[in-house]
């Protein structure tokens, strides 16, 4: 008889810098947001901008910018419409 798998386990990939480390799915999308954020440089990215460009589902993506938006790394400013917020690194903010 099989054992169930418990929600939360199996989602783990190989870490591309060390073959032996298994690092959870969540934390390899927050890196591939801000890798694109860090692209983008002082422009910075619209949450739309990164669902395009990362197609991976918009949830994942929306946990992924809270999770850096509470360790202060990503900043969020209002477009000129005042519609979308743009997304940048703390290290680009002027």
């Amino acid at each position: 008889m099989r054992r169930p798998v418990r929600k939360g386990q199996g989602q783990q990939v190989n870490d591309t810098y060390d073959a032996d480390a298994k690092i959870p799915i969540y934390e390899k999308i927050r890196r591939m947001v801000h890798d694109k954020l860090h692209e983008s440089g002082s422009e910075g990215c619209t949450a739309g901008d990164l669902y395009k460009s990362l197609d991976i589902d918009a949830r994942r993506i929306r946990e992924a910018l809270q999770s850096l938006s509470g360790r202060d790394a990503v900043t969020g400013e209002k477009c000129r419409c005042g519609c979308a917020t743009i997304y940048k690194l703390r290290e680009f903010v002027e």
